[in-house]
């Protein structure tokens, strides 16, 4: 596992197996983006176990919210499905990542996160969790009100780009 440091956010890489069913709860508005066969979804969970219970399988349900606390710790996640698939079975599959404060400036920016490393031995149709995973405190001292994270996920065996965007509250 490797981690990023800066201030108030965590990017944790993380390395996982598929799960057996997968579901969300917590925010009727998911929805997966998709173009050309590849799909993805962007959403925040206060269940910072989250990974580890898509890591070990079964059947997990992620506890989705739009509504953070300041000084608690809460995660953000993206998950795919068909992916490109080239002869060695290694996407090739990044991100980029931005969050912005309620008054537009800049809070976290992360260019080129890893979304998959290594051999994708699952159905294309399978929804994985990307290895970065965003751990974000807001504390005491930065803004309370709307941030607005955007991702930019990119196949680039399939040549897709998906711009994800979403916003969480902030209250203290």
């Amino acid at each position: 596992m490797t981690t990023l440091l800066n201030n108030t956010f965590t990017l944790t890489l993380i390395f996982l197996v598929g799960c057996l069913g997968f579901s969300y709860s917590g925010e009727p508005s998911l929805k997966p983006h998709t173009k050309d066969g590849f799909g993805s979804m962007l959403c925040f969970t206060e269940d910072l176990e989250f990974p580890k219970k898509f890591h070990e399988g079964g059947n997990i349900t992620l506890d989705a919210t739009t509504n953070v606390s300041v000084g608690k710790p809460f995660l953000m996640v993206v998950t795919f499905f068909g992916p490109g698939l080239p002869e060695s079975k290694e996407p090739q599959l990044t991100m980029d990542i931005l969050i912005s404060k309620p008054d537009g400036t800049k809070y976290m920016k992360a260019e080129g996160a890893e979304v998959w490393f290594g051999q994708y031995r699952y159905s294309e149709s399978s929804i994985q969790l990307a290895n970065s995973i965003v751990k974000i405190t807001i504390e005491p001292g930065d803004p309370i009100g709307s941030y607005k994270a955007e991702v930019k996920i990119k196949d680039a065996i399939k040549n897709v780009e998906i711009d994800l965007e979403k916003e969480f509250t902030v209250t203290k």
